[in-house]
């Protein structure tokens, strides 16, 4: 079948830098230190924040402030972050496909004289293409920052006019402000070294940035969270070229990093996401939520396309159902949770008080359980979740399975799940 015309774009090279964490907040909330002057008639003020790279790549970039990492786990892998095997499966039969130059690396940032060592582990594309090479190299910081001759020999036999380029950071640090000027310095040295070869060469590679974790941040007594917002939570960065700047709030995930890639690097959508109806349209039903791993450059270049999404979000002590206006949570059950079942005695039926529903963007910490008051949405969310796992035969989880038993139950009593 011919491919319409609205689904060809031109190839282009891609750039993609991950970092294990950044300590940066997407929201804004270490933007500054509020410092309250002296005097009734004052106004509280911000200090001054230094000016940054990652302020010019937001200049420049699409930035997507609903950026999540999907799973969290702390045995996940690379490829069980960006979507799993299906996905990543996917990923390498359309790289083997394309007749592409691919490099990869992973690169160490310690500081200088600390101890050191390689991963015994090569980056997440070389594990999954035949195509790609690869190099492990130690990056030494003098203090809080890389030195661009550091970074010009870290980064060396990276050809700017290569299909791919796959980078990986892991620094080996715990402080916050060395994390800080470590990124800003790896950043600020791609940004310099992609303009000159566009001054040179007429022609810019898709710069994407972002990170596999956040740092996570405790949140102070009497509040109680759920959900580990501060690691699920990343900025995420993609500078086409195109020197449009915009802050997207549209919810996107880490499973949508692989077809994003594609896109840019096949000239083509393999999936192009059907638009609304009427571009008036501003949101979707909960039943007509897309729960498929999409091409975050339709969110950013039209907004007839669904901006209503359902994410699934998997950590070590829970799993997770994200909208656009929702957070839905199930935390591992208890001994005691399990044995203390309600008036129904349906098998797998999941005590209410094991869930919590959190509105969003209000609740941005998630400290206030809302799911008395929207056990409907809650219900319908797993229905929507169980029924996409089902149509996309994807195994489920016994938890997934007993959550559903949860929705069926509660339903049989006169839940709706209307919206």
């Amino acid at each position: 079948m011919p491919v319409p015309d609205s689904a060809v774009i031109s190839r282009r090279n891609v750039w993609v830098v991950l970092f294990d964490k950044l300590p940066l907040d997407p929201v804004g909330l270490l933007r500054g230190t509020p410092k309250i002057l002296e005097g009734i008639d004052q106004i509280p003020a911000l200090s001054p924040v230094e000016f940054t790279p990652f302020d010019t790549l937001d200049q420049t970039s699409m930035f997507f402030e609903q950026y999540l990492i999907q799973d969290i786990r702390a045995a996940a892998s690379v490829a069980d972050t960006l979507g799993g095997f299906s996905l990543v499966q996917q990923f390498e039969q359309q790289l083997m496909e394309l007749d592409c130059s691919i490099k990869c690396r992973r690169l160490i940032c310690t500081e200088e004289g600390s101890a050191s060592h390689l991963p015994l582990e090569k980056t997440f594309l070389f594990e999954h293409s035949a195509t790609a090479t690869c190099s492990e190299k130690l990056l030494t910081a003098a203090g809080n920052k890389f030195s661009p001759v550091t970074l010009d020999a870290g980064m060396s036999e990276l050809e700017f006019d290569s299909n791919l380029v796959w980078i990986e950071f892991e620094m080996q640090t715990e402080a916050s402000d060395q994390r800080i000027g470590w990124s800003n310095s790896v950043v600020a040295w791609l940004l310099d070294r992609l303009d000159q070869h566009e001054s040179s060469t007429g022609t810019r590679s898709v710069l994407i940035v972002s990170a596999l974790r956040g740092l996570h941040q405790q949140i102070q007594t009497p509040f109680t969270t759920m959900g580990d917002e501060s690691l699920v939570h990343v900025p995420l960065w993609i500078d086409d070229g195109s020197r449009h700047a915009c802050r997207l709030q549209r919810l996107a995930g880490s499973f949508d990093m692989l077809p994003t890639i594609s896109h840019y690097l096949t000239g083509r959508d393999h999936d192009q996401q059907k638009p609304l109806a009427s571009a008036g349209q501003a949101s979707v039903g909960l039943a007509d939520l897309n729960c498929k791993p999409t091409c975050l450059s339709h969110l950013s270049q039209s907004f007839e396309f669904p901006t209503d999404r359902l994410l699934k979000l998997t950590a070590d002590t829970w799993t997770g159902l994200r909208t656009q206006q929702y957070l839905l949570i199930h935390s591992q059950a208890t001994p005691d949770l399990q044995t203390a079942e309600s008036d129904d005695d349906s098998p797998g039926f999941v005590p209410a008080k094991t869930r919590g529903l959190y509105l969003k963007p209000d609740d941005l910490w998630n400290v206030q359980n809302s799911i008395v008051a929207y056990e409907a949405i809650a219900n319908e969310m797993e229905s929507v979740n169980f029924t996409a796992e089902q149509d996309h035969g994807e195994p489920r989880s016994k938890q997934d399975i007993t959550c559903c038993a949860g929705y069926r139950s509660s339903s049989s009593t006169g839940s709706n799940g209307s919206t």
